[in-house]
């Protein structure tokens, strides 16, 4: 086997790795390669009885550090994290998953007392930091298993030790088999979900702070399947997203909120503006503009219609693909929001780096009662400074009547959350208006 950023990476002959193959912030490969080279290693590796790990690593304090460090520290903290992953597991395959979270894929013989090691150097070696690691395993137990799955049983077994600070690793066990069936079934029934009509569009109303009148909603799937019932987005969107097959439904949601509107045309007044949701692979496997020329020229929605949000965490370091798409985006027309503003590592320089048409924040990032003294005054100088920057300010998650008036006073424009109204199927939205 070979280093990672060898031309022949664990094994896996002819392979020659590029730029685009790699995340420059770790020197890490990026998750498409990884799958695509794990999958390599599991069919040279079918006939033979080595035993293969896939590890999900975790810097469980790493919100923590962003906030007490900022930017900086962050980026810093992921540059160690990528060199000691490669110091310890010099002859595996490693890939930055996202944000804070890493797997490895690997046949070392002593990998827990080398997940010991390279836990207290990560401890050790960031300064007064002190960087928690937690690390779930998954052993191979077929190389049929897509690494995508494999990765999920690594990343499940980490999930069931998050604040257990007396343990640091955790081999996936079959009894946390539950959660990965119904993750396995939503990769594999994803296609049928959309051809069988079990995805529908739910409505939450968007509220114009001042008056309370409902001046647009936002695009929420549900999926009602005949196995698991009614699912929420929380159930299934973070699977699709890590098997990369989001696209499949923010494109169907897309469509379907386009039938929606073709179907409405001429039987109500002026229609509501909708907002949609998309996801960074969206980007990355496709050129979003024509997707979404495609499905609004087919069903004659003007373009104002459609409002397209992208989560903060998308354009994260070295997306510069993404970023040019979406002033592309604005160019034609299309009003781009961002989404969880303040979840991610680079709020305060995405807002000059990008032109967004309005900045959505959620209350929960707060985390803790809106009447705080000091939670008043950061919410009121984000406002105040969105504002400034001619940029409209959305915020959801109200689910109080003390949040709503607070918002109102420190001059919030949009407002969104159960105060004015859960999410709702089209023909009750459209009993709200």
């Amino acid at each position: 086997m070979s280093d990672i950023n060898d031309t022949s990476p664990f094994g896996v002959p002819g392979e020659v790795l590029n730029e685009k193959d790699m995340d420059a912030p770790t020197g890490l490969l990026n998750m498409e390669c990884f799958i695509r080279l794990a999958a390599d290693i599991q069919k040279i590796r079918a006939t033979e009885k080595t035993r293969i790990i896939y590890i999900f690593f975790n810097i469980e304090n790493f919100r923590v550090i962003h906030a007490e460090s900022g930017l900086y520290g962050s980026d810093h903290i992921l540059r160690v994290m990528g060199n000691c992953i490669q110091r310890y597991f010099p002859n595996s395959l490693a890939a930055h998953y996202i944000g804070e979270y890493f797997v490895v894929i690997t046949d070392q013989e002593d990998v827990e007392e080398t997940i010991r090691i390279f836990h207290d150097t990560m401890w050790s070696q960031t300064g007064d930091t002190h960087v928690e690691i937690k690390a779930g395993l998954y052993v191979l137990q077929n190389t049929t298993i897509p690494p995508v799955i494999a990765c999920e049983y690594a990343k499940t077994a980490d999930e069931s030790i998050r604040n257990e600070y007396d343990c640091i690793f955790c081999y996936y066990d079959v009894m946390m088999d539950d959660t990965l069936k119904r993750r396995d079934y939503i990769v594999r029934h994803i296609d049928s979900a959309i051809k069988k009509k079990h995805l529908i569009v739910y409505y939450q109303p968007i509220i114009c702070g001042g008056t309370q009148h409902i001046c647009g909603a936002e695009a929420l799937a549900r999926w009602d399947d005949p196995e698991y019932g009614f699912m929420v987005p929380n159930e299934f969107i973070v699977t699709l997203e890590n098997a990369r097959l989001i696209a499949k439904l923010d494109f169907y949601i897309i469509e379907l909120v386009c039938r929606d509107y073709w179907r409405l045309k001429g039987q109500t007044g002026d229609l509501f503006s909708v907002s949609v949701n998309l996801s960074r692979i969206d980007f990355e496997q496709h050129n979003v503009l024509k997707r979404i020329e495609k499905i609004r020229t087919q069903y004659k929605v003007p373009r104002e219609y459609l409002k397209l949000e992208i989560t903060e965490r998308s354009f994260g370091n070295e997306q510069a693909a993404i970023r040019r798409q979406v002033h592309e985006l604005r160019q034609h027309g299309y009003h781009v929001w961002m989404d969880d503003f303040g979840s991610g590592l680079s709020s305060l320089s995405l807002l000059h780096e990008l032109e967004f048409d309005l900045i959505k924040f959620d209350l929960h990032f707060l985390t803790g009662p809106i009447h705080t003294a000091q939670r008043k005054i950061i919410m009121s100088s984000l406002i105040h400074m969105i504002k400034r920057l001619g940029v409209k300010t959305l915020a959801e998650g109200v689910e109080t009547e003390e949040q709503y008036r607070f918002l109102q006073d420190i001059g919030c424009e949009h407002m969104q959350g159960y105060y004015f109204s859960k999410p709702v199927s089209l023909e009750k939205f459209l009993k709200l208006l």
